[in-house]
């Protein structure tokens, strides 16, 4: 008996072998597949995350530019400038604070924000402060100038435009192309006579610090002349950005990237010029990154320098567009431009490994019990499950995928199988969790911005015709602030429900950001859209009240601006105008719909 045991196991001893290869193949495998996970996990969260950032900044200059409506509005005797600041201001909510300044770039009113960050701040004395650098004062005076050579012509020109306008209507043609095309070239001749360039700059955080806020942070100052009602320049405005806005947004990130199962990871933003840290690093040393750089691609790279993985990823902010002289050489060079890092410390990577060598070290204890015990029955009934397992773990390192259907085993060897079941099932659903995140939005389940851009370019290619419904919820801060954000989601969740019961399985629905959303009626008249625009806004103001708190007394209602897509104009330029049409019907007492 001990002679044929011990020659069973000679004879078995190549699967012994197999079994510790097997485990090695495994442990290669996971180890791949935790490292894929990594990478693809932070790349994800770095390029959503610069997404947002930028579309966060960039909504802060339409933002800036309603702020400069109330400005430029001439001011009564009786009106002093904290009232016309704190009004100018009740039209943003990124902004922390609005300084006035004097010609020579002294501050004469400094007026904070009603944002949460300023709940607990001391308002600053500072009068006769320099705040602006000379060559922003440089850039506001070289704007000032060129409103004022452009302003006759402006004139000129909106006058003309507004005569092709009326003779269009004479003639019965008020809702033509022509028509539309020239009320678009009068908004923006007007938007042109009214509104000098704005100057954006990333103040210095030694700057910042004298305004008292409660970040201290590097930070965009928003300048514009301040123009008289004599088209007098007498100083300059400028709108502080909310760094806590952004805060948050990398406090989103970073919580994203622990949900999945990270633990030692930075999100910060640095500034491209000197690579200093614009937000607080826990595992990267940030000298060392001064010293070394950022990655020379966007793609995650394992960086032995660093101690461990780093992805950068810019911040697209098309600042120059917004400036006074589009060849500043600094801004060609990207000097003011920042970048966005996600960095996973190498303390991540062991901390998995040793969670995998436990496993694979459990594993193997119980395979060598096994083979020990029950040598007889193993040598026949486990060498052929072992190599086509081994088989398809190859595969899914290979492929990423594998086939997991195996014969129903009631042993280790079944547990084994569901073990590796599990892990491809795990696998495909993370993939398609990704897949998800990537175009829609978590709270609501509808489209996100990216999903909805990409989606309109294959309407546009497919469709005759198509309007664009710009949607915005009224007074929705106030249903935050008064019962809580709780509540706030569920009537977000519970507007796009009424939405889509209200929309056709053709049209695309999506979130743009906050409470804005976009609805695309593709092959769709204006009485069409009108009509589908005037059903959902009713059943929203219908139906929505019930998720209201008791302390909030008014009706959930909601504002659209509704226009055509022509085929020469791109998705983001009629967005851009359906918001206009938007901004318009806030403007004229909301819960109603503007069109053109």
């Amino acid at each position: 008996m001990n002679k044929l045991r011990t020659k069973v196991f000679f004879i078995l001893l190549p699967l012994a072998a197999s079994i510790l290869g097997f485990g090695y193949a495994y442990y290669q495998s996971r180890e791949t597949l935790t490292i894929d996970h990594i990478f693809r996990s932070s790349q994800l969260s770095a390029l959503l995350g610069a997404n947002e950032i930028s579309h966060y900044i960039e909504g802060r200059f339409t933002e800036f530019d309603r702020l400069s409506s109330a400005m430029s509005l001439c001011q009564e005797p009786s009106i002093s400038w904290a009232e016309v600041s704190s009004n100018a201001l009740s039209f943003s909510r990124g902004f922390s604070a609005l300084m006035i300044s004097d010609l020579s770039g002294r501050v004469q009113n400094f007026h904070l924000s009603s944002n949460k960050s300023n709940r607990y701040i001391l308002r600053q004395d500072l009068r006769n402060a320099r705040v602006l650098p000379a060559e922003t004062i440089e850039l506001l005076n070289g704007a000032f100038e060129e409103w004022q050579v452009n302003y006759p012509r402006n004139i000129a020109l909106e006058q003309s435009t507004l005569k092709k306008l009326n003779e269009l209507q004479e003639h019965g043609e008020a809702n033509s192309q022509a028509n539309r095309d020239l009320s678009n070239q009068l908004s923006r001749l007007r938007e042109k006579r009214n509104l000098p360039k704005q100057v954006v700059n990333l103040a210095s955080s030694e700057v910042v610090s004298r305004l008292g806020l409660i970040f201290d942070n590097e930070t965009y100052f928003f300048s514009r002349p301040l123009i008289d009602c004599n088209k007098e320049l007498i100083g300059y405005y400028t709108a502080v950005l909310d760094r806590t806005l952004i805060e948050d947004q990398l406090f989103d990130i970073k919580r994203s990237l622990t949900e999945s199962g990270l633990e030692y990871v930075d999100v910060f933003v640095v500034r491209n010029d000197s690579l200093a840290s614009l937000s607080r690093s826990n595992y990267m040393r940030l000298d060392q990154l001064k010293r070394n750089g950022l990655n020379e691609v966007i793609e995650p790279v394992f960086r032995e320098d660093l101690g461990g993985i780093m992805i950068n990823q810019p911040i697209g902010i098309n600042i120059k567009q917004h400036l006074v002289f589009h060849d500043n050489i600094n801004l060609k060079n990207g000097k003011h431009s920042v970048t966005l890092v996600v960095f996973v410390s190498k303390q991540e990577i062991d901390k998995q490994n040793q969670t995998l060598i436990r496993e694979i070290s459990v594993y193997l204890a119980l395979a060598a019990l096994l083979f020990v015990g029950l040598i007889s029955y193993l040598s026949h009934y486990i060498a052929s499950p072992i190599t086509d397992l081994r088989r398809r773990i190859s595969t899914l390192s290979r492929m990423g995928k594998a086939d997991t259907k195996f014969s129903n085993r009631d042993d280790e060897i079944g547990d084994l199988f569901q073990a590796f079941s599990d892990m491809a099932s795990k696998i495909k659903q993370k993939e398609m969790q990704l897949t998800r995140l990537a175009r829609e939005d978590p709270l609501t389940g509808v489209l996100n911005r990216r999903a909805l851009v990409d989606g309109a370019e294959e309407i546009r290619r497919l469709a005759s015709s198509c309007y664009i419904c710009m949607m915005d919820l009224d007074h929705f801060k106030q249903i935050n602030d008064q019962c809580g954000h709780s509540v706030g989601d569920d009537v977000l969740v519970a507007f796009c429900d009424a939405v889509a019961k209200e929309t056709r399985e053709s049209d695309m629905f999506g979130r743009l950001g906050g409470e804005e959303f976009a609805l695309l009626l593709p092959n769709t008249t204006l009485h069409e859209a009108a009509q589908i625009a005037e059903r959902i806004r009713v059943r929203v103001e219908r139906d929505l009240a019930e998720k209201l708190c008791s302390s909030h007394t008014l009706p959930v209602t909601v504002s659209m601006g509704l226009v055509s897509w022509p085929n020469e104009k791109a998705f983001t330029q009629v967005l851009d105008h359906a918001d206009k049409l938007l901004y318009k019907a806030k403007q004229s007492g909301r819960n109603q719909i503007v069109a053109e």
